[in-house]
């Protein structure tokens, strides 16, 4: 009767998932990885959400301090013991009774990329880019490097908030105040025209 009921339920001779049919149920005392990875990244978007109203602010520590000890939760903060592989792997889940399970590269890695971008503040608001900090937290002792739309992004410790466009062209560089890049030259850099060699972004965090 029991059977009966599963396969009416999960129609199971239909499956027709990677392995051709169920490989196993692997619930039971699992970590899922992968679902740590979700959590993070919706809980992040939440919060840069949430910080766009002004009246919100105070609320943003205690959220970053939540968001912050969810990451730790995720593998890479683990020991392979714990994680059952090397913790740089990304896995689907780890059962307690054995090792890591099921590659997670479509699933952990595209959720920690778009994680990391949420902490890096860097969005695209009404046709222009913007910075916003909510869930950065370096310290910027050094500068902070990454690559967007191919182009160079600099975050740099500075005494006045500004983004600074550099160009190809051998012209002075152009200082904006504020973290908004203009619509016309977010648009060179959406577009990829080449016009833009370098955007540095000016922040006063500490």
């Amino acid at each position: 009767l029991v059977l009966d009921i599963y396969e009416d339920v999960f129609n199971h001779r239909a499956f027709t998932g990677r392995s051709g049919s169920f490989y196993k149920y692997e619930g039971l005392g699992s970590i899922y990885w992968h679902m740590v990875s979700k959590l993070l990244l919706s809980l992040g978007e939440s919060i840069v959400e949430f910080a766009r109203d002004e009246k919100n602010q105070p609320w943003i520590p205690q959220l970053k301090e939540y968001y912050y000890r969810v990451k730790e939760g995720i593998g890479l903060h683990k020991k392979p013991q714990e994680y059952g592989a090397f913790p740089t792997d990304p896995y689907s889940h780890t059962p307690s009774m054995m090792g890591a399970q099921q590659p997670g590269m479509t699933g952990q890695v595209k959720e920690d990329i778009l994680s990391r971008f949420n902490e890096l503040g860097l969005f695209v608001q009404k046709g222009r880019i913007e910075i916003a900090q909510s869930l950065f937290e370096e310290a910027l002792e050094e500068e902070l490097e990454f690559s967007y739309c191919n182009i160079p992004v600099v975050y740099r410790k500075s005494a006045a908030e500004a983004i600074e466009v550099f160009t190809d062209e051998g012209l002075p560089s152009t200082k904006v105040p504020g973290l908004r890049v203009p619509e016309n030259i977010s648009g060179e850099i959406f577009r990829r025209t080449g016009k833009v060699s370098k955007v540095v972004v000016h922040l006063t965090t500490t």
